[in-house]
């Protein structure tokens, strides 16, 4: 390649740097109508809440989220259980019952008749029924991928879930806490009035597991802005719906999903339903609690093991209270987050232009590129949030492509002082490193994306932002890197001194 296109190369390769940079870290001011600037992409992007970011009504809340207490069925705080003494006759029949019926295990108080064994110990059947409560909320909010979401276990029986808050609504997520506590099987019901009890189970048939009627459920949103759950049915689903519902079209009726003893959707129906998928809008629903109402339809439709299979009856969890929290970092923390990498990327650019000159400015180019695309990455994921894991996973991609371009810098020094020309060097230094900096990058990708996949809140987003910054890292390392030594070359006569690099002979100039 000649200077000439060289020189066009890398004119384009900083046009398109500065452009990105723009897009991503200036705000440019605007004029006419009710837009006043158009914001970088950097503030596009969605924070974690515990950072400290305000929140709400003119940015009066800042940070935190929401921690909701789980009680299973027939539980109760030591709280609840001497208000409801106190809010009694002492001596009443009705304070004796209710004196009676719970007991004290621990710091929690159980219905002794449902949930205790004769030694008044926890039941193993009580033990049963809240470990798959468990399993079933883990799974459920697993799928939801909130970053920094955290699940505990309080008092042996007790589950707390902490959901930060991430979006401009500060209820955003908190219709999954009633929504996921629905314990128990799913049943499709039909009846002709918009009373539940009245109506009559028509999926799964006697004998049957609802996944042989319902394969599965999906979220849809139309041109319009409106939010769907799409319930897809198998054919045997969708033959005996439109059986059980073909009298619709006359009387009218409603469709009723449930979950446990929990109705989570009521549908009224004019026709059959006779098609293989249902889509189910409401004015309230919103996208958080559509993608929720559709991962507890699916999960409970295709749970590997039933509820019926660990237990008998009925099982359920209310959330007893809902707390809110403020920011766990405090009020400045992504201040001195983006404070932090501004040093960093110094002392970068600093080491690299000590250590290889002018050579520096490759790595420059070639790292303003990963940054931007992860950045544009980032933006266009919606779970993706800014947090400390996914900042931490930045860092590591960052240091992993720095890493490579020294790797490579090095190798090619040491073919440069051998006596080969800087063309060879440069050859057979990527020539000689390219399957280690390749596997490096593979295995470092494919170990995140495995960990994205079966993991939880905050290393659930740490590991996906990391396993695609890899990515981005490998192809500049390998690619861009190598392109742009090349063109920056062509503009020195004196490429030793240009990339810091001494035979072992006296230095001599290359023409």
């Amino acid at each position: 390649m000649g200077k000439v296109k060289s020189a066009i190369c890398l004119v384009l390769a900083t046009l398109i740097i500065a452009a990105l940079s723009f897009i991503c870290f200036v705000a440019l001011p605007a004029s006419g109508g009710s837009i006043t600037q158009f914001d970088p992409v950097v503030t596009w992007i969605d924070k974690d809440a515990n950072l400290g970011v305000e929140y709400g009504a003119n940015d009066a809340y800042r940070g935190g989220g929401y921690l909701a207490t789980f009680y299973p069925e027939g539980v109760i705080s030591a709280t609840e259980y001497d208000d409801n003494l106190a809010s009694m006759q002492k001596g009443s029949k009705e304070y004796d019952e209710y004196k009676s019926k719970y007991a004290q295990v621990g710091n929690l108080y159980y219905d002794e008749k449902e949930n205790l064994d004769a030694e008044g110990k926890v039941s193993e059947e009580f033990a049963a029924k809240f470990n798959y409560a468990k399993e079933r909320l883990v799974e459920r909010y697993e799928r939801m991928h909130i970053e920094d979401l955290r699940i505990d276990i309080a008092d042996d029986y007790i589950l707390r879930v902490f959901v930060p808050q991430a979006s401009s609504s500060l209820t955003a997520y908190t219709a999954t806490f009633s929504l996921f506590s629905n314990m128990g099987d799913l049943e499709v019901l039909y009846g002709t009035s918009d009373d539940v009890a009245a109506a009559t189970t028509v999926l799964p048939a006697a004998g049957k597991s609802i996944g042989d009627y319902v394969k599965s459920a999906t979220t849809m949103t139309d041109g319009a802005g409106t939010h769907y759950v799409v319930v897809n049915f198998t054919s045997a689903g969708k033959d005996r719906l439109a059986s059980r519902t073909a009298d619709a079209a006359t009387n009218g009726g409603y469709l009723f999903f449930k979950v446990g003893e929990g109705t989570v959707i009521s549908l009224p129906i004019s026709s059959p339903i006779e098609n293989a998928q249902l889509p189910i809008s409401s004015t309230s629903f919103t996208t958080e609690y559509v993608k929720a109402l559709a991962i507890l339809i699916d999960s409970t439709a295709n749970a590997k093991v039933a509820a019926s299979d660990v237990y008998e009856g009925s099982f359920s969890l209310h959330v007893d209270s809902v707390v809110t929290m403020r920011a766990l970092y405090g009020d400045s923390a992504l201040i001195y987050m983006y404070i932090a990498f501004g040093v960093l990327f110094v002392l970068m650019m600093v080491f690299f232009f000590v250590r290889y000159g002018l050579l520096g400015f490759v790595h420059l180019y070639t790292y303003m590129f990963f940054l931007l695309v992860t950045l544009l990455c980032m933006w266009s994921v919606p779970f993706v949030t800014v947090s400390t894991g996914t900042y931490a996973a930045v860092l590591l991609a960052s240091l992993l492509l720095s890493a490579s371009q020294v790797f490579v810098y090095e190798r090619a020094r040491k073919e440069y002082a051998s006596g080969k020309t800087m063309t060879a060097a440069v050859k057979n230094a990527y020539k000689s490193t390219f399957w280690h900096v390749f596997d490096l990058h593979v295995v470092v990708a494919g170990v995140s994306f495995i960990t994205y996949a079966i993991s939880l809140g905050g290393l659930s987003g740490f590991a996906f932002v990391l396993g695609l910054a890899s990515l981005f890292s490998g192809i500049c390392a390998l690619a861009l890197g190598r392109f742009m030594w090349a063109i920056m070359m062509r503009f020195t006569n004196k490429q030793g001194k240009f990339c810091h690099f001494k035979r072992k002979e006296v230095e001599e100039d290359e023409d």
